[in-house]
């Protein structure tokens, strides 16, 4: 009977000796699970050293583009100032040909009447 009572005992522990391993296997299906998840998220992350790099070049470009900007507000402002210029002399101009024709005409009238 005693005999009886340590073969039970000891399948008893095989029983849970085999639960433990079963329960140890499992947890390693899980993690190795776990690990390629977080793997396979690694995979479709992009590094921050990356994410840096893209914020610094979008930065770069955003203050050339202000700059263009400003360099392109200061030329249309030069350029409305030389239309500016341009049309005054143009006026000016106009004016000596209307003041050389008047001189002309009289001087011509002058050397008839002479």
């Amino acid at each position: 009977a005693r005999l009886y009572k340590l073969q039970l005992k000891e399948s008893s522990r095989d029983t849970a000796g085999t639960d433990d391993l079963n329960r140890t296997h499992a947890f390693q299906v899980e993690l190795n699970r776990l690990r390629f998840e977080v793997r396979r998220r690694e995979a479709g992350m992009v590094p921050i050293s990356s994410l840096e790099k893209g914020t610094a070049q979008v930065n770069e470009f955003a203050r050339r583009a202000a700059e263009a900007q400003q360099q392109a507000a200061a030329m249309a402002s030069e350029r409305e100032q030389l239309f500016t210029e341009l049309a005054a002399a143009a006026a000016r101009d106009e004016d000596q040909r209307s003041l050389l024709a008047t001189v002309l005409d009289e001087a011509r009238k002058r050397e008839h009447a002479a």
